[in-house]
Order: C-alpha cells, then structure tokens, then sequence
C-alpha cells in the first residue's frame, strides 16, 4: 500500500517591502537566526529568506509593486508530497503556476489559492 502523505508543519509567510530592514529587525532585536535566502550568491538581492529560532521558522517574501501585500501566504511542510499532489491536481485545485517543481532553495513544492486567496505551499524537504 502506498505510503500517505503527513503534514508535519506550517510557515507563515510574511509579506515585505524592505527586506534588509525586516531581516535585521528579527536577527538583531528578536533572535532569529537567518535559515536560508533565495540569493544565488552572496550580495544578490534577497526575495524570499526565513528566519528560524528554537526550532520555528518564519518566512518573508519581497512584495513588489501591483503585489497585495495583505494576501496571506502559508507553507505546510509535508511528508510524501507527490500522493497529495495528485490528490489536489485530481481534484483541479491547483493553482496555474502551482505544480509541483524542486526549488532553489531544496524543497518540492505545489501551491493552490483557498476561496479567501490565501495562498496555500505544500512542500517537502529534499
């Protein structure tokens, strides 16, 4: 029998306009740490990073310009992605630029909208 898939976490991801400015505040006033960036190599802007403390992590996205910087974003950490995937694509609840790819920043992701437009990232750590 196939193995299920398990949803194992969830990151909010928090929309900015400073990215610099918001990394900072969480390293040098609340004790974050920076888990990870999107840069491709060091001094290259940042658009997508976490920071991570005592084992929870928060997820900030550069919002640009024409971007709803209210839209809420959230990423569920899963276990065994591809059943899941097929489920939600069974059912035509992916979103057009959601399928299923291994990121940069070594995960597998897919992503849908809920009727709110919330932004819903399953991934699974590779």
């Amino acid at each position: 029998m196939p193995e299920e898939t398990r949803f194992k976490s969830v990151h909010p991801v928090i929309p900015v306009r400073d990215m610099a400015a918001m990394l900072a505040f969480y390293e040098d006033k609340l004790g974050f740490r920076k888990a990870f960036d999107d840069a491709a190599k060091p001094g290259d802007a940042v658009n997508y990073a976490g920071v991570r403390r005592d084992g929870q992590c928060l997820h900030f996205q550069t919002v640009t310009p024409g971007d709803d910087p209210t839209m809420p974003q959230i990423r569920i950490r899963v276990e065994n992605i591809e059943p899941l995937y097929k489920e939600y694509k069974a059912k035509g609840v992916i979103h057009t630029g959601g399928q299923l790819e291994l990121k940069p920043w070594g995960s597998k992701d897919f992503g849908l909208h809920d009727p709110e437009n919330t932004a819903l990232v399953f991934f699974e750590d590779v």
